[in-house]
């Protein structure tokens, strides 16, 4: 109803969507897949369904390619009463799906949606997500599978570069924006007040990594971009 979704492009001009599903009443996750560069799709296919009943109904799922053309899909889920991130891989170009797995070591009790999805890349075989847990932000990264956690925020989206991930957030909506690069220790503020940032490199993670947002100035409404790495 919200139109909740995500797209991404892999090897071989594959595209991969995914949503959130309501068919049966019950959000869940749902997957199509295009060889031909979206002239034609796939059947849809059940990514992941709640025994819970529904997974986080407002919060955007995310998905990835990596360079050996396996599907990552991540989405909030709700279960046993929490709102944690999970992902699925699929090795068979989406035509099914594995394991939800938990993404993290904690959890986060929350009987709402907190609007917040997060965000994935990949880049050969190593993927990078980033998400939000109750007032933090928080990345893992496929090579230690540990999480860390980079700050107070909510609202985060990551790219992966040769260089590592940089990922962007907000300190709180309509806040202030801040960065993290491979380069830094530490995050630096690119804007006062912006919503819904978000991040990409280039394909196989050349060329330039550019962070978007909207920004409100009285009663003009802006996107602003700014070139993080060439």
């Amino acid at each position: 109803r919200e139109g909740l979704h995500a797209m991404a492009a892999g090897p071989q001009g594959r595209l991969c969507c995914v949503w959130l599903d309501l068919r049966n009443r019950k959000t869940g996750i749902m997957a199509a897949t295009s060889s031909n560069g979206g002239e034609t799709w796939s059947k849809n296919v059940l990514v992941y369904k709640s025994p819970d009943g529904s997974v986080c109904e407002c919060c955007h799922p995310s998905v990835a390619f990596d360079g050996r053309g396996a599907i990552y899909v991540q989405w909030r889920n709700s279960l046993a009463g929490s709102r944690d991130m999970y992902m699925a891989t699929s090795s068979d170009g989406g035509k099914s799906f594995g394991k939800a797995n938990k993404l993290g070591s904690g959890t986060w009790p929350l009987k709402a949606c907190p609007m917040d999805g997060g965000g994935i890349a990949c880049l050969g075989e190593n993927f990078v997500t980033i998400w939000r847990r109750d007032k933090s932000v928080y990345l893992l990264a496929k090579a230690d599978g540990e999480e860390r956690r980079l700050g107070s925020g909510e609202q985060p989206w990551i790219a992966l570069a040769k260089e590592g991930p940089f990922s962007i957030w907000l300190a709180k909506r309509d806040g202030a924006a801040f960065v993290l690069s491979p380069a830094s220790t530490s995050p630096i503020k690119v804007a006062d007040h912006a919503a819904d940032p978000v991040i990409a490199a280039g394909p196989e993670g050349k060329g330039p990594v550019v962070a978007a947002w909207e920004s409100d100035h009285g009663d003009l409404s802006t996107i602003q971009c700014r070139i993080l790495s060439n």
